[in-house]
């Protein structure tokens, strides 16, 4: 595979530039959400270029706190000069020559919002700032010809001119187009309805206020309109940009001059649509072919070794004041700075866990924010790490509370994470953000395809803690796996489920892995440790140790059980099964003839027919 556009895209995103894929040989994003979707995240950049590997490279505007002055072939350069020479200004920056005659002139932004437009120097001159993006060297233009950067410049990015910049922040651009009176067909409504929210949001009008102006927009003109889904996202996305202050209302906000209007870098809320793309509901799905199964995949990625694999939606579940708080909090401490979890004891062999180094976010929703705190500095301390540079972020206790059956809050949250870049994340409990839901109906189905999208949009191990049943008599010899609280649909939901085990003593915790899709470590050892700070009971430091442990599966209890019967004898079914529970109480008739048809497939045991109707008599092989 050639690796070149890939390669110049982790280049890019080092310098905090942030990158996304569009088309080959073309301009147009191929990700949902086009230049929202950009990241400095290299997990992500190489999985997007892997799936495509000539994927031309996107650049966001914005976000790389850059200003780029895109000249559009020998007009762009002439007015540009005219401009140059008339203000007596100084253009020396990094610049890049595109594959269709023109030049891009990357500049450092200034502290004010600057964002698309043209800018009063003449034909062919256009800004790509906030909301904007370019493409950069080395993708390929429609016309086959490469983008390159010019070596003859600079190669930083130069501030902005003086001149220009006085120039965009004196500019009149006309206000958003009036549909007073006019239908807005399909193809045009989001495009329209994005440009009356910007225009109502320049003038410091609230997402409220903008989103009852919009729907009854919506209602009223849009032939057919819009789902109010899509109304409250265009709300809500041009309400995270603060209102105009500096610059005049018109210079943020309003629709495009005509002559820009249809620019390829220009780029709405959501990427502009056709209007066979609009469509709404289940026609607008995205429906492959068996072909695009045979594309190339980015291999399968554990975040932490055998456990959670990026994206997967996961359970961490057990006991109250079983520690597993603490455990992921450990965790999590340890994937933020890329370091192996659960490493042996000192003058033990073996190794720990090893993990990716990605952002994480710990969202607590009941343990308290001085709980957290301390925890949070406790895990740190006790790796010896510097928490200056450790990617990893965490609110507790937060107003406005998540409630994850709700499809707006996990909106929002996907926004959160994916601003935040974060790819691990846990969620501190189940009971506490399932908007007052049934856990034991299946009313938790919203929640936990909530929590699938926060996994997929966000691209993140997404790991919720949750608690288990109590104990009694009908849950003695169960599998472990049913030890989870609730519906039985939140099990089948998971990628892996994770039963905390907290040992007699209280340092000595044991992690069964009672689901999973992909990898089987049944069982994993941990111890532990701590200290106080001095004449207090808060933490000082604290750490999980890994622990070596001697443990069978039931499984193997019973195929343990099952062979010590079986020894010089010939029994059936039945005889066989109870010989067998009697030395393995605790194993349940089912798991115990799981193991017998097991063993009689792999051919340990021998299987012939007895007297009886459809009798069955095993002995070992020999």
């Amino acid at each position: 595979m050639n690796k070149q556009l890939l390669n110049a895209a982790l280049e890019y995103a080092e310098q905090g530039w942030h990158v996304f894929p569009c088309g080959v040989k073309s301009k147009k994003p191929i990700t949902k959400h086009g230049l929202l979707d950009a990241s400095t995240d290299p997990a992500q950049i190489r999985a997007w270029w892997e799936a495509t590997p000539q994927a031309n490279i996107g650049i966001a505007c914005g976000p790389s706190n850059l200003v780029v002055v895109d000249l559009d072939g020998e007009q762009g350069k002439t007015s540009w000069a005219t401009s140059r020479k008339n203000h007596g200004f100084d253009d020396n920056t990094l610049t890049s020559l595109t594959g269709g005659g023109g030049v891009h002139l990357v500049f450092q932004a200034s502290e004010t919002l600057i964002p698309n437009s043209t800018t009063g120097m003449g034909p062919g001159v256009h800004i790509r700032g906030a909301g904007g993006y370019i493409i950069a060297p080395p993708s390929i233009h429609p016309s086959d010809k490469a983008y390159a950067w010019d070596n003859v410049c600079l190669q930083e990015p130069q501030p902005l001119p003086a001149p220009v910049l006085d120039a965009l922040l004196r500019q009149k651009r006309s206000p958003a187009p009036s549909v007073e009176g006019k239908a807005i067909t399909e193809g045009k409504r989001n495009s329209t309805l994005v440009s009356l929210a910007g225009s109502m949001r320049r003038r410091g009008m609230s997402e409220a206020s903008i989103l009852a102006a919009l729907l009854a927009e919506n209602e009223e003109k849009c032939q057919p309109p819009l789902k109010e889904k899509e109304i409250e996202t265009i709300a809500r996305s041009v309400a995270k940009y603060p209102p105009a202050t500096e610059t005049p209302p018109e210079e943020y906000y309003g629709a495009p001059p005509e002559e820009y209007e249809q620019d390829d870098y220009a780029a709405e809320v959501e990427p502009p649509v056709s209007a066979a793309e609009e469509r709404e509901g289940i026609l607008g799905w995205e429906v492959w072919t068996a072909e695009k199964a045979f594309e190339p995949r980015p291999p399968l990625q554990y975040v932490v070794e055998g456990l959670f694999t990026l994206p997967s939606l996961n359970i961490v579940y057990g006991q109250p004041g079983g520690k597993k708080s603490m455990a992921m909090v450990d965790m999590a401490v340890c994937v933020a700075a890329g370091i192996p979890w659960l490493d042996p004891l000192p003058g033990h062999s073996g190794r720990g866990l090893s993990t990716i180094q990605v952002p994480v976010m710990l969202l607590d929703f009941d343990n308290g924010s001085r709980r957290m705190h301390e925890r949070v500095e406790a895990c740190v301390r006790g790796h010896g790490l510097d928490p200056a540079h450790l990617p990893l972020h965490y609110v507790s206790m937060p107003s406005p509370w998540l409630d994850a059956s709700s499809d707006r809050a996990m909106d929002d949250l996907i926004s959160l994470a994916r601003e935040k870049g974060v790819k691990f994340i846990v969620i501190d409990n189940l009971g506490t953000v399932s908007g007052g839901k049934d856990e034991n109906t299946g009313e938790m189905i919203a929640v936990l395809t909530n929590f699938r999208r926060l996994a997929e949009r966000a691209g993140a191990a997404t790991n919720v803690i949750h608690h288990e049943r109590k104990q009694s008599k009908n849950t003695a010899g169960a599998r472990r796996g049913e030890s989870l609280r609730g519906f039985s649909g939140i099990e089948a939901a998971l990628d892996a489920a994770v039963q905390v085990n907290l040992g007699e003593n209280k340092d000595e915790i044991t992690f069964f892995l009672t689901k999973t899709r992909d990898y089987v470590r049944p069982v994993i050892g941990a111890l532990f440790s701590f200290d106080h700070k001095e004449g207090s009971t808060e933490l000082e430091w604290a750490k999980l140790w890994g622990r070596e442990i001697d443990y069978d599966t039931r499984e193997d209890k019973a195929r343990k059980a099952m062979f010590k019967v079986l020894y010089g004898r010939t029994l059936n079914t039945k005889d066989l099964t109870a010989a067998t529970k009697g030395i393995v109480p605790d194993i349940g008739v089912n798991q115990i003839g799981n193991v017998i048809r097991e063993e009689a497939t792999k051919g340990t045991l021998t299987v012939r027919p007895g007297e009886r109707n459809n009798e069955k008599l095993y002995t070992i092989a020999e």
